[in-house]
């Protein structure tokens, strides 16, 4: 049942008591070792020194676009990391920082994990190119506060809402 639920803590518990100890004999089954391995499948684990607000995996699953807050300033603007991790090359990323409004609350990396859009100053969208942090584009038209950003599967189109309740393609 703790396995149909999901629970791995609780798998855990009922599993941890069949380990034998030094002498005894080992008297667990393929279905323990399934059920042992399952829930023991993390493959890697990064662990970043700013909390992380963004990600994306790119189609191949090779690399994984990271958007981290580097610190928030309230009333100032706060400053981010547009991250990529390479899983192919051990773990080795490239970097940029960006400046966003306020309480920054959205960034949205195209399927490729190639660019990044963010909600920037006078309630507008800004493409980024994550490679070198370089602006491609700023897409205008709104007099409110971004509140939602949506990329195409395909890249070729960005929608963008505001507080107001408008759309824009």
């Amino acid at each position: 049942q703790a396995w149909g639920e999901a629970n791995v803590i609780r798998v855990e518990e009922l599993l941890s008591p069949y380990i034998p100890s030094d002498g005894e004999p080992d008297l667990r089954g393929t279905e323990w070792y399934y059920l042992w391995q399952s829930i023991h499948q993390e493959i890697r684990r990064f662990n970043l020194k700013h909390p992380v607000f963004a990600l994306r995996l790119d189609p191949s699953g090779k690399r994984i676009a990271i958007g981290k807050i580097l610190d928030a300033a309230g009333d100032e603007k706060s400053r981010y990391s547009i991250e990529i991790l390479d899983l192919d090359q051990e773990g080795r990323t490239r970097s940029f920082v960006t400046q966003a409004r306020g309480i920054f609350s959205i960034v949205i990396f195209t399927q490729d994990a190639q660019k990044v859009l963010v909600d920037s100053d006078e309630n507008l969208a800004r493409l980024l190119d994550v490679a070198s942090g370089e602006s491609l584009a700023d897409l205008k038209g709104h007099n409110q506060s971004l509140s939602a950003i949506a990329v195409s599967h395909d890249g070729e189109r960005v929608v963008t809402g505001d507080t107001r309740g408008s759309l824009q393609f």
